[in-house]
């Protein structure tokens, strides 16, 4: 078995940058890795961070900024994030 760490690269005309949950929720500059792959999705046009974050907080509930390897990981979150 192989374990994977999702996350999610934001790319704008200006930057690209990495949301992931670890133990917390944290937005980066992207760094690609080794052996990492893609999938992309569309999104609405004019989408902003701000409403990306609060709907997947409104779909998430109390588990936004709680952790759990278990239930409540990188995988839960970007899940979340692709509903919201």
């Amino acid at each position: 078995e192989k374990l994977y760490h999702l996350q999610v690269l934001i790319r704008t005309s200006r930057t690209s940058l990495s949301l992931e949950k670890n133990s917390r929720i944290t937005i980066s500059h992207y760094q690609k890795r080794n052996g990492s792959e893609d999938m992309p999705v569309s999104i609405q046009p004019g989408l902003t961070l701000n409403v990306l974050l609060e709907r997947t907080k409104n779909e998430m509930g109390g588990r936004f900024l709680t952790y759990s390897a278990r239930d409540n990981n990188c995988g839960n979150f970007v899940m979340a994030i692709l509903r919201a």
